[in-house]
């Protein structure tokens, strides 16, 4: 045992407790072709966005990684797995709910902050359930994280700090099994320790381990099963060439118990240099499940909820606009499911049109999704005609699928662009574009706006140095570490939560809610992006967006409009510079 307290305490200054997820699998070669691109996604559910993911290890595994469904069996008697205590059916469900939503989950790098307190802003933010995840809101993770959400988000319960000890091995009552891997185990040493390992091991249980300089941590979710997240390919973002992907099998992976004790595979534990098995429930004091918890095990087991809107973060709404909200349901089982759909009017709005029953503001479906199929409800809202709105959001955040809680971001009631004056602007930044300029960046910027509907945004919009410098802050603690600022004159013009890079650490704007990475469905015409690439607010780069979401360079000596590639790959390699921002000037007018 005090060996491997001694490997894991001397990791663990280069894991940063583990929050890098640092699973470093080999180069992998994962076919993307057909892949749904980042910056391209409609708004409409895709066909097989939560298809089930199949195993990204350029070395096969034993066994089948192909994500759970009851469907594995002709049987269509509802028939689920069984667990020894609802804690952990609840911990168990959870990590099978995220498998199952395959892309919608991808791979949060934590170098985006190359900062040793990342991990306690990974393991306070806001934390997200399964069903807040969807292709307009995407979730990221990585193993520490996923391992955590696990336990906080289906039990409310904190493991942050057991979970920091967990890899000093402190408290035996914390680990339940701990190996340091010698080097020569031979087949018959690898299958007696694979004995061991299996008599010991829980549902609910966290299997860690360390190799060469990083390590991996993941959850046993019974009958064999071991969930986790990783880094398909290396992870989704290259910082050598600022490029960003989205993975088409996501980062949560299913392994079994077999994969990992055979010899040649990538998380093989007798080939690590140590590996342990964790108990959270050990610690765990009890008490009630959480009732979303109960309702996820009863309703919702194989089945993947998205609640969609016509306005995704990023984009506003006026008053006399209306808003549609979708939910889609795919049933995984072999099975029908029938299920109740629950949701209130949001405040501000009007009831137009959709649902099957309404009383008062409370709107309900009561539906059949056949076995293997997915299917959508929708209804429509108008934002009430009143002036008095802007500047307030919509709520919708009252939706339950099978008693679960189904959410979408807030849309901001602010003023935007018409299509005549988008139309102005197009055609203004296309003659820039032909003509040459004798200013640039943002005074470029404000010269389109003036010259193409008589928008002054002088007063509003100064110099790059100037805005960067005041929304982004430093902290106190660590210069270099970036909170941003809400209360500043700029602050106005930002689209919500379009803010972000390298060293930007603060998530408090816009609910919690920050983009990783601007996609075009959160753009509107005449947005305009400033990105900084030093900490001084030197190196400046300003973009504008134009009609079809191309974007134009700003830039000295490369004014023009890009093409749809090069304004993919800008938006794609934006989260890897210093801070950015997207400003859209027309939330100012009155």
């Amino acid at each position: 045992m005090k060996k491997v307290i001694a490997l894991l305490l001397g990791a663990l200054t280069l894991l940063t407790l583990f929050a890098a997820c640092g699973e470093k699998a080999p180069a992998e070669t994962t076919d993307v072709s057909g892949a749904p691109d980042a910056q391209t996604e409609e708004t409409t559910a895709p066909e097989t966005d939560t298809a089930a993911p199949a195993g990204s290890d350029t070395t096969a595994p034993a066994t089948d990684t192909s994500a759970p469904t009851a469907a594995e069996t002709p049987d269509e008697t509802p028939h689920y797995r069984k667990y020894d205590n609802p804690y952990q059916e609840a911990v168990c469900l959870f990590a099978e709910s995220m498998l199952q939503r395959h892309r919608l989950v991808q791979y949060d790098d934590t170098r985006l902050v190359n900062y040793q307190p990342v991990a306690v802003y990974r393991w306070q933010r806001k934390t997200k359930a399964p069903e807040d995840y969807t292709k307009q809101l995407l979730g990221y993770t990585n193993c520490a994280c996923f391992t955590y959400d696990c336990y906080y988000e289906a039990l409310d319960y904190d493991i942050k700090y057991w979970y920091v000890r967990m890899y000093y091995a402190a408290d035996p009552e914390e680990i339940m099994y701990s190996y340091d891997v010698k080097g020569d185990e031979t087949p018959e040493d690898i299958a007696r320790l694979k004995e061991e390992f299996v008599k010991i091991l829980e549902p609910g249980d966290c299997i860690c381990y360390l190799h060469d300089d990083s390590g991996h941590a993941m959850l046993y979710a019974g009958e064999g099963r071991v969930i986790h997240s990783q880094a398909p390919g290396g992870g989704n973002y290259d910082y050598s060439s600022k490029k960003d992907r989205v993975e088409p099998v996501g980062s949560i992976s299913l392994d079994m118990i077999d994969d990992l004790f055979t010899p040649g595979y990538v998380r093989c534990l007798p080939q690590q240099k140590s590996y342990i098995i964790c108990r959270p429930l050990n610690k765990f004091k009890g008490g009630e499940v959480p009732e979303k918890s109960k309702n996820r095990a009863k309703n919702l087991q194989n089945v993947v909820v998205q609640k969609l809107c016509s306005k995704t973060i990023g984009q506003v709404i006026m008053p006399g606009e209306e808003l549609t909200y979708t939910f889609d349901i795919q049933n995984l089982n072999n099975w029908k499911m029938d299920l109740e759909v629950r949701d209130v009017v949001p405040e501000n709005t009007t009831y137009v049109s959709g649902a099957d029953s309404v009383s008062g503001r409370n709107l309900s479906w009561d539906i059949t999704v056949p076995k293997g199929e997915r299917m959508t409800v929708s209804y429509t809202v108008k934002v009430n005609d009143d002036n008095s709105l802007y500047g307030k959001k919509i709520f919708n955040d009252k939706a339950t699928v099978g008693g679960v809680p189904c959410k979408t971001p807030a849309v901001y009631v602010r003023k935007h662009l018409s299509d005549d004056e988008k139309t102005k602007l197009a055609g203004t930044m296309d003659a820039v574009s032909k003509s040459g300029a004798s200013v640039f960046g943002l005074e470029l910027a404000k010269s389109i706006y003036k010259d193409a509907i008589g928008m002054d945004i002088s007063a509003a919009v100064t110099d790059e140095k100037s805005l960067m410098g005041t929304l982004f802050t430093p902290q106190t603690a660590d210069p270099g570490i970036y909170d941003f600022n809400e209360d500043n004159k700029y602050f106005p013009l930002v689209a919500p939560a379009m803010y972000g890079g390298y060293y930007v650490l603060s998530i408090t704007a816009f609910d919690g809610i920050r983009t990783r990475g601007p996609q075009t469905q959160h753009l509107e015409a005449g947005d305009i992006v400033v990105i900084s690439d030093n900490k001084e607010d030197t190196e400046t780069q300003v973009y504008m967006v134009g009609a079809g979401n191309k974007i134009m360079c700003l830039n000295p000596g490369a004014v023009r409009m890009l093409d749809v590639a090069e304004s993919n790959d800008i938006l794609m390699g934006i989260l890897g510079y210093t801070k950015f921002v997207i400003l859209r000037p027309a939330m100012t007018l009155k």
